[in-house]
């Protein structure tokens, strides 16, 4: 392992290309619960590990996910540029003891020239060859640890390709606590491209915040995205529903294909916990127009938190909506009892419901190469609910 020293004028390099760098430490961590005003486990606290090492598409052998979608190819490996140590240090003086490498609970530790700013989704980075898979954004649990207030996106940058501006052209409510947007690019594309099932954008808001959100349907000039509203938002989609009208224009990344369908799958199991439906009406579409085999899973508390009625009508006997003011909590295990090795899973909800899933899927020796998961952002309130409890584990997951 190397020694470990910044370089001199951080802020200097970070919008410089990069060609090479050296790897100084390899950290590993076990799960704890190190919050003091919090029962949430994590495995931020790394340490230098100097021994011999096997790194699977999964992460690295010595090092535990407290969060079931975190043990996944595309969060094998985290790497935060320690350039930015400098302006945490400067921006929050009173615990600037507790930005040192590591402190982000970073698996790699180099000088910090590879960097949100010149790499992106997709880049493959030779260290063996590892293909650099999302941004990891750990506001969340690192605001706990330092004590400060969570600001999502704070560590954003690195979306590949252009922003383009964009203008609301429809704000419409679907349910209780989400509105349908409809955007227009304002400099239209000659050969737009159709939106491919799921995709995101990431929407520049007035007020300094980015968020993720999933594309329902459209192409690159003229798409559509479900935004609920958290009623503990820190400003992204309370903003959305309370400032942001029909009319206003704003910034937009590229849309990309983040979480595709399998093409070689027999069987499409979707399961989406409450807004998270959006991230499979345009697949379960494709699937229900070109006669594939699929079964989509939507978790909601009541009949007011159903979103896109219609478009879930057209979907026939495909969709079965869990309703827990009903007194019908979701039957996951059901999932697992039906299903062959060829079938794919694909869910997108919390935290909570991503790990019960892993957890089945364990149980019933279902291959984890066929789990797929998504989110967007730092675990949130939302109108999933669900209850699973897993005889082997002696655990109910709520």
């Amino acid at each position: 392992m190397g020694s470990i020293s910044p370089l001199p004028n951080p802020e200097a390099h970070l919008h410089r290309p990069w060609h090479a760098e050296t790897i100084l430490q390899i950290r590993t961590g076990p799960i704890k619960t190190p919050f003091k005003t919090t029962p949430e486990t994590s495995a931020i606290y790394k340490s230098p590990h100097t021994a011999p090492i096997f790194l699977s598409k999964a992460g690295l052998t010595a090092d535990e996910h407290a969060y079931a979608d975190h043990n996944h190819p595309d969060r094998a490996l985290h790497q935060y540029s320690a350039l930015h140590y400098a302006s945490w240090k400067a921006e929050l003086p009173h615990v600037r003891r507790l930005f040192e490498n590591g402190a982000f609970g970073e698996n790699i530790i180099t000088d910090g020239r590879m960097n949100e700013w010149n790499v992106c989704v997709g880049d493959v980075e030779l260290v063996g060859i590892e293909e650099l898979g999302e941004e990891i954004r750990g506001v969340f649990r690192e605001s706990l640890r330092q004590g400060v207030e969570s600001e999502e996106g704070r560590l954003g940058g690195g979306v590949k390709g252009e922003w383009s501006e964009c203008v609301v052209l429809e704000k419409v409510r679907e349910s209780r606590d989400v509105f349908r947007m409809v955007f227009e690019r304002v400099e239209k594309e000659d050969e737009p491209k159709e939106v491919q099932s799921g995709s995101h954008v990431r929407l520049r808001l007035a007020n300094g915040m980015t968020r993720a959100y999933s594309v329902i349907s459209g192409t690159s000039n003229h798409f559509e995205l479900g935004v609920a509203l958290n009623h503990e938002s820190r400003g992204g989609s309370k903003y959305i529903h309370d400032t942001l009208k029909s009319g206003d224009v704003l910034s937009t990344s590229e849309i990309i294909a983040s979480f595709p369908l399998i093409p070689d799958a027999e069987n499409h199991i979707m399961i989406a916990g409450g807004i998270r439906i959006t991230a499979f009406l345009s697949a379960a579409k494709q699937l229900q127009e070109n006669g594939g085999k699929y079964h989509l899973h939507y978790l909601v508390r009541s009949t007011e938190d159903i979103a896109f009625n219609d478009r879930l009508k057209a979907l026939g006997e495909n969709i079965t909506i869990w309703d827990k003011s009903t007194g019908k909590p979701f039957d996951a295990p059901s999932i697992f009892r039906t299903i062959t090795p060829k079938t794919h899973i694909y869910t997108c909800g919390s935290t909570r419901l991503t790990t019960a899933i892993k957890a089945l899927a364990t149980t019933h020796s279902f291959p984890l190469s066929n789990l797929h998961f998504e989110s967007f952002s730092a675990p949130e309130s939302s109108a999933e609910a669900f209850e699973v409890e897993i005889a082997t584990y002696r655990s109910v997951f709520r």
